[in-house]
């Protein structure tokens, strides 16, 4: 299979241009160079780790589909998130379709064929990089789970916000997109809305099982430098699929 770069599906894939609206202020990694380059690192983290993660992309989203996203959630997407969505939409899971065993148990197969040390894993280390469509599902769940006039007043007195990030106090807000998805309802989400000092895309993590709602990065490509950077951490997974931690 021929190896898939950043490159290359950019120059398969129309492009936003520097300073699209949905762009962050205040960040120096906001024009295409500055997202390409970064996620061609982030993508390459994963090569050194024999993670096969760019076999499990989807292929890109259009234009059409993420206008019909952004109209249905009533939201514009920052431009380095609808540049990651012209790359690929979304992945498939690394839990993929169950085989099942003598004993009439099931076991989750793999996405990719793999080698003796291949892995595959998630995009966003223990987050699931969810397509528009799944995006749409768990936004349209959110809302009308914790829309309640009793579920968010239970749930916003409960919420704990990381002392000095910028978010919200809330449990929910219409303005947090869902990015990425783990195995227990927690999402890293696109904050479009953000508090004081915070900045519109910033990346967030919030669910049922965050202690504290907490900011990840001011912008996706700021989340895919920094991971680039510092590279992928040791290995919380099980067999030959590799879960990492991409939380500061």
């Amino acid at each position: 299979m021929k190896r898939i770069t950043a490159a290359f599906l950019f120059a398969c894939s129309p492009i936003l241009s520097a300073g699209a609206p949905g762009d962050t202020e205040g960040s120096s990694m906001t024009g295409d160079a500055g997202f390409e380059a970064s996620l061609e690192t982030y993508l390459a983290r994963f090569d050194e780790r024999k993670i096969r993660i760019r076999e499990q992309l989807h292929a890109p989203a259009t234009t059409e589909a993420i206008a019909a996203f952004e109209a249905d959630v009533g939201q514009e997407l920052p431009g380095d998130v609808k540049a990651l969505y012209l790359v690929a939409n979304g992945q498939i899971s690394p839990f993929h379709d169950a085989v099942p065993r003598e004993d009439g148990s099931r076991r989750f197969g793999y996405p990719v064929e793999l080698g003796e040390d291949d892995y595959v894993g998630n995009f966003f280390g223990t987050y699931e990089f969810l397509s528009l469509a799944e995006a749409r599902q768990e936004w349209s769940f959110i809302s009308e789970n914790w829309n309640s006039e009793a579920m968010s007043l239970d749930h916003d007195f409960m919420t704990e916000i990381r002392e000095g990030d910028p978010i919200q106090p809330y449990s929910y807000r219409p303005e947090w997109i869902p990015l990425a998805k783990d195995g227990g309802g927690n999402s890293l989400s696109i904050d479009l809305a953000p508090a004081e000092g915070g900045t519109v895309g910033q990346i967030i993590a919030i669910g049922p099982d965050e202690s504290e709602y907490r900011l990840i990065a001011p912008s996706l490509t700021a989340l895919l430098h920094s991971v680039g950077e510092r590279g992928i951490g040791p290995d919380e997974g099980d067999e030959q699929r590799y879960f990492f931690n991409i939380r500061n």
